[in-house]
């Protein structure tokens, strides 16, 4: 429905509001003429059945119906279309000059108000220094803030006093202005210069989120304790001013992550190899022809997945490189280090590539097999059979190894520990659990 069509008219409001103090929906009503009233008003030609309606009003409404010539609506319609008609900019500036926080409340527990004013009224909501939920009202409005942007929260009602809610809003979110508006509160604010706070996880999940403002992630990376600003050098593609900012914190810890990253500015890359980082950056970087003939001095260039053929095969002269190429993902000379390997080369050939069909010469190689993900499960299995200590740690931990045989190490205090953290045994018990075998 639509509030104009009542312009110039009288309305009566026969019980109680639901979403709106009376007084809030007068005030939305009479920029079009319309006024209205709280029950029973001979001038009036429209009837709002509201909740609660008094026994009195009750029969006036029942005679009304019979005489006809009076509408009724719904309340629940009536107050849909009355905050579809705010003016949001005129109730945002009214409330930021009134701090009236008593109304901000009211507004903030309307579910009919639209997302975008929501956020915008939760900004003027004071927390007075205190967490989400440290008392009754900011309880209640983190909680209205859960249930609107928490994906769920049907199935789950007791998840909207959680802080597990609140960090499911933001995990789940691709709003940017939803993260804006939950870091700019000052429960979040109040994390910012320790790690150690309740809400010290919403800051991790908001640097690392990948539609968080970059205005954010510069305060954050400037500003904020030193533990989160590594959420952000452990990013990828992340620009040259936040590259400049985390070198700003001169933390070995944050340079070794900004290190281990694909994409490097000119600037941060000479830093970082001042500061000592040449082979974290020579395994990482995404290569040009260029750096990599600045970079392939370093052995561990060798492992960067970003080789093409041709510097593999330039690399491929050079022996030394050959325990490193044989750990490359992406190794496209992996026949080569077979027939040319020394044992340090095929140890990691065996530990990290896909070799199986090109080679059964696996004596002496137990320990790297068993790790390694590609090795079929029949051989993983023979493996086991050998006990060989280090052999079946590296068998349990294998989310390739044979659900009998991980069942079997599982019995085994040895590997027990090593078994529970494996993903397909998990997955498995999962799945047993499920269809109660």
């Amino acid at each position: 429905m639509d509030i104009e069509k009542y312009t110039k008219k009288t309305v009566s409001l026969f019980g109680k509001t639901r979403a709106f103090e009376f007084s809030q929906l007068q005030k939305i009503v009479c920029r079009f003429d319309i006024e209205l009233t709280r029950g029973y008003d001979q001038n009036a030609s429209v009837v709002i059945e509201g909740a609660l309606i008094p026994t009195p009003l009750a029969l006036k409404a029942e005679e009304l119906y019979e005489k006809g010539g009076v509408e009724f609506i719904d309340v629940d319609a009536f107050e849909k279309a009355a905050a579809k008609a705010i003016e949001p900019k005129k109730l945002l500036m009214s409330l930021k000059l009134s701090n009236n926080q008593e109304a901000i409340v009211s507004y903030l527990q309307n579910d009919y108000i639209d997302d975008e004013l929501f956020l915008r009224l939760l900004g003027l909501y004071d927390f007075k220094d205190e967490n989400f939920f440290e008392n009754d009202t900011s309880r209640d409005i983190t909680a209205a803030l859960i249930r609107r942007f928490y994906k769920g929260v049907e199935h789950n009602h007791n998840i909207e006093y959680s802080n597990v809610g609140l960090i499911g809003c933001i995990e789940h979110t691709s709003d940017p202005q939803l993260i804006k508006t939950l870091f700019s509160l000052s429960p979040v604010q109040k994390a910012l210069k320790d790690a150690n706070d309740p809400n010290a996880k919403l800051i991790q999940i908001i640097a690392l989120h990948p539609n968080t403002p970059e205005s954010i992630l510069h305060t954050i990376a400037n500003d904020a304790d030193t533990a989160y600003a590594k959420f952000i050098a452990s990013k990828e593609n992340i620009s040259q001013t936040l590259q400049e900012d985390l070198l700003q914190r001169n933390d070995s810890t944050i340079d070794a992550l900004l290190a281990a990253s694909k994409n490097l500015c000119e600037q941060t890359l000479q830093t970082l190899l001042k500061r000592g980082f040449e082979k974290e950056i020579a395994k990482n970087v995404q290569l040009t022809q260029p750096l990599f003939e600045k970079l392939r001095h370093i052995p561990q260039i060798a492992q960067n997945p970003s080789l093409s053929l041709q510097m593999q095969q330039a690399l491929l002269q050079n022996e030394r490189y050959h325990p490193y190429l044989a750990q490359n993902p992406n190794c496209l000379v992996v026949d080569k280090l077979l027939q040319s390997a020394d044992t340090q080369t095929k140890k990691q050939l065996f530990l990290h590539q896909d070799i199986f069909e090109k080679t059964n010469d696996y004596e002496g190689y137990e320990v790297q097999i068993a790790a390694n993900e590609y090795a079929p499960k029949a051989l993983l299995e023979e493996i086991f059979s050998k006990n060989i200590d280090q052999a079946n740690k590296n068998l349990s931990a294998n989310p390739a190894t044979p659900i009998d045989t991980l069942y079997q190490l599982s019995f085994d205090m040895r590997y027990a520990q090593i078994v529970k953290t494996n993903p397909a045994f998990g997955e498995y018990i999962k799945r047993s659990h499920a269809i109660g075998l």
